[in-house]
């Protein structure tokens, strides 16, 4: 395939993401879902908001409260009816990723700022339990031994924060 013979020449291949698909296909997606394609993407012809049309308040709210909703019962369920195991707290690493997600929207609906990369938003944002998670996840291959020997803390970070980022969403909500 031509596309993945580009990706395997780049320089950072490791963080290539695109989006391949049809016009018909992207003008139908779920709104929510556009978020990162619609700020995170590098467009290199035409115009995204052309396509797809403006990404509301709402449509960024909705795709943290969809991805929130999932970490959230994830954890949950986990915690209460799965063996906690380090596979278990292992398998919870996607979880830890989509999180970047929650905050990078988060900090879009409350400062009007798109971060596209994690560093940046470790440095940016002014909640510790923020910056737990990311570096969590950033350093996770390094910390797994620390995971292994206790992951139901890892589970209950994440339970933690995810109930409080429904509470800060909520004060956002409210102002729209």
């Amino acid at each position: 395939m031509v596309y993945r013979k580009i990706v395997d020449g780049m320089l950072d291949k490791q963080l290539a993401c695109g989006f391949l698909d049809g016009l018909n296909e992207i003008k139908l997606w779920s709104r929510y879902d556009l978020i990162g394609f619609y700020y995170g993407c590098k467009v290199l012809y035409g115009n995204v908001a052309e396509v797809i049309g403006e990404i509301s308040r709402k449509d960024i709210y909705d795709n943290a409260m969809i991805t929130g909703s999932g970490i959230n019962h994830a954890i949950r369920h986990a915690l209460i009816y799965n063996e906690i195991n380090t596979d278990t707290a292992d398998a919870m690493k996607g979880l830890y990723k989509a999180a970047f997600y929650i905050i990078q929207v988060w900090y879009l609906l409350k400062y009007g700022v798109y971060i596209a990369k994690r560093d940046e938003m470790i440095e940016k944002t002014d909640c510790a339990e923020d910056k737990l998670i990311l570096n969590k996840y950033k350093h996770w291959n390094e910390n797994k031994q620390k995971t292994e020997e206790n992951p139901v803390q890892t589970l209950e970070l994440l339970e933690r924060w995810s109930s409080g980022m429904f509470d800060r969403l909520d004060e956002i909500h409210n102002s729209f």
